[in-house]
C-alpha cells in the first residue's frame, strides 16, 4: 500500500505540469505584458539637414498592440501607420511627432524629430557655346559718289545674322597691301569722307565683323584722282587731239587747265565752260607747242569771280592720256 505522503507529491507535481502547459510562450509573455509605460521610438528619419523636399520615418512601440498617430509641424493629430513618407515639403524647418496608443493609453511623451529643408543649390551654368570662328560675308554693292571736296560710300550689309559692324579703312597708297587706317566704325551703311581732296588716288576698304569679332577678308574700292574729269578717261590712248572735259562746279565762273609732257608745262587756258577742245598746235609763253606721239598730264582748277581776282579753289583733279604716233 503506497504512502499518503507520495500521492500528494504526486498531485503537487501533476498540478504544476498542467499549470505551466496553459502558460503561454516566454518570448510572447515578453511583447504583450512588456513592462513600463507605453513608448513610442522613431527608428529611422531624414538627415538634420537636407536639400530632399521629401521625409520618410519609421517607428515602433513596446507595446505590440499598439497604433500611432503622427503630427507633422504641429498640424494636429492624425492616425498613421509606419512607415510613414511626407513629400512637397517646404524648404524650412519641420517638426514630426509620433505618438503610440494602446489599451486606452497614449503615449504622453511622443518622440519627435525636428530637421531643415535647404535651399537647394541653383542648377549648374549650361556649358558655353561653341566659339565662333566664322568670319562674316563682306558688305556688297559698294558705290562712291565724289563731289568737290567730299565723297559718299554707300554698301549693303552681309546677310550673316551675327552681323555687328562695318570698319572702313582708307589709303591713299598704290600698294594693296597697305589697307590704310580706319577712318569709320559702325552699323550703317554709308559712309560720308568730308576729309576727302580731289586730285587724289584714295583706296577704301570694307571689312565687316560679326558679334564674336570675326572680320570678314574685306573688299576694296578705289577712288581715282580723275574722279571728276570726265574725258579723256585715265589711261586712255588717243589719235586725235582730244576734248577735254569734267565737273561743271556750282559757283565756279572759270577753270584753269594745264597740261604737262615730260615734267614741262606745255599750256594753261581759262576757259568758262566746263571743257577745252585741244588742238593739233599751239603757242605757249612764246612756243610752238604741238600734240605729238606721248604721254600727257592735265589739271584742272575751279575759279571763283573775275578772272582778274585769281582766286581759285582746291585742284578739280589731274588724270593721264596717251597720244599714238
Amino acid at each position: 500500500m503506497r504512502s499518503p505522503r507520495v500521492n500528494v507529491a504526486r498531485t503537487i507535481l501533476a498540478g504544476f505540469v498542467i499549470a505551466l502547459a496553459v502558460l503561454p510562450p516566454a518570448s510572447a509573455r515578453t511583447l504583450v505584458n512588456a513592462g513600463g509605460p507605453i513608448d513610442t521610438l522613431i527608428k529611422t528619419h531624414p538627415a538634420s539637414e537636407t536639400t530632399s523636399t521629401t521625409a520618410a520615418f519609421s517607428f515602433s512601440s513596446n507595446k505590440t498592440r499598439a497604433t500611432f498617430e503622427c503630427n507633422l509641424d504641429q498640424a494636429g493629430w492624425i492616425p498613421c501607420t509606419s512607415p510613414t513618407t511626407y513629400t512637397a515639403l517646404a524648404v524650412g524647418v519641420h517638426t514630426f511627432a509620433v505618438r503610440a496608443i494602446a489599451d486606452g493609453e497614449t503615449d504622453a511623451a511622443p518622440a519627435s524629430f525636428v530637421w531643415t529643408v535647404l535651399q537647394p543649390p541653383p542648377p549648374p551654368p549650361p556649358p558655353p557655346p561653341p566659339i565662333d570662328k566664322t568670319p562674316p560675308s563682306n558688305p556688297s554693292d559698294v558705290k562712291s559718289t565724289v563731289g568737290y571736296e567730299f565723297m559718299t560710300l554707300r554698301w549693303l550689309p552681309p546677310p550673316d545674322p551675327d552681323f555687328d559692324h562695318v570698319v572702313v579703312l582708307r589709303s591713299t597708297s598704290t600698294d594693296r597691301t597697305d589697307r590704310g587706317t580706319p577712318v569709320y566704325d559702325g552699323a550703317s551703311n554709308s559712309y560720308r569722307d568730308s576729309a576727302f581732296q580731289n586730285g587724289v588716288y584714295y583706296r577704301y576698304t570694307l571689312v565687316s565683323y560679326d558679334q564674336a569679332g570675326n572680320a570678314s577678308t574685306g573688299t576694296s574700292t578705289v577712288v581715282l584722282s580723275s574722279a571728276l574729269l570726265s574725258s579723256p578717261r585715265a589711261g586712255t590712248t588717243v589719235s586725235t587731239p582730244p576734248l577735254l572735259t569734267w565737273h561743271r562746279l556750282r559757283g565756279a565762273s572759270f577753270y584753269n587747265v594745264q597740261l604737262y609732257r615730260g615734267g614741262r608745262k606745255i599750256l594753261s587756258i581759262w576757259p568758262n565752260r566746263a571743257q577745252w577742245q585741244l588742238r593739233h598746235q599751239w603757242r605757249y609763253r612764246g612756243r610752238r607747242e604741238t600734240l605729238s606721239a606721248g604721254k600727257y598730264y592735265w589739271y584742272v582748277w575751279p575759279g571763283f569771280g573775275p578772272k582778274t581776282n585769281t582766286r581759285y579753289g582746291r585742284l578739280l583733279g589731274y588724270s593721264v592720256f596717251a597720244v599714238s604716233r
